[in-house]
């Protein structure tokens, strides 16, 4: 999208029809804050814009979000202002798509930390459509557990069982992970492991859960 000096709309090409839900016939050769100020949660935007017209900021990037049609929408906005004693004075706008990549971002910060980064990416495609959630797959399960150790709890004060358990998980997760298999749950002293299914494409699942074991 451009703008001349005095802040009205020259272009607006298909690409920001398809990302604002507006008609370019309904925009151009209007003041841009007349064109846009009846949208609802498009400050944001408006105020990038005009900033950069009216205060002749040179250039500007920022992440913007709002609603289009209903849906809720995140652009990167970039401006770059030509002043008057340019060859084509006025104000680019440049303006990208982030829904999906922000989409992603918040899952991967939200789960990320606390499972494997296949289950995000299953859950994204699920998300999207892309995959059915009621599947049939053949699947091998390994639940390992410590030999004795309610005894081994009933000695330790609360701290220190804590710090023992961080060792033994690490140390047994780590085979599971060198194997391609997925941790998918830890009960009480026990590890549930995955291999195969959904999560896991790669050849011979059983082999690599024996190795893991």
């Amino acid at each position: 999208m451009t703008l001349d000096p005095e802040g009205r709309i020259t272009t607006f090409n298909p690409a920001a029809e398809n990302l604002l839900g507006l008609p370019a016939g309904e925009v151009l050769g209007r003041p841009f804050g007349q064109a846009f100020i009846l949208q609802e949660d498009w400050d944001a935007l408006s105020d990038l814009v005009l900033e950069a017209v009216f205060e002749a900021r040179a250039t500007r990037s920022a992440t913007v979000d709002l609603t289009v049609s209903g849906e809720r929408r995140t652009l990167l906005v970039n401006t770059t202002f030509l002043p008057r004693d340019a060859e084509a004075p006025g104000l680019v706008v440049v303006m990208s798509d982030m829904t999906d990549a922000r989409r992603r971002l918040h899952a991967e910060r939200l789960f990320g930390q606390y499972v494997d980064a296949r289950v995000v990416e299953r859950l994204l495609a699920l998300e999207d459509g892309a995959e059915s959630l009621r599947e049939r797959r053949e699947m091998t399960i390994m639940f390992t557990d410590l030999v004795g150790y309610t005894r081994i709890a009933e000695r330790l004060d609360a701290g220190a069982l804590v710090d023992f358990l961080n060792v033994y998980f690490e140390a047994v997760t780590r085979p599971v992970q060198q194997n391609g298999g997925l941790v998918d749950k830890f009960i009480g002293d026990s590890v549930m492991s995955l291999w195969g299914g959904p999560f896991d494409a790669a050849a011979d699942p059983a082999c690599r859960a024996c190795r893991a074991a």
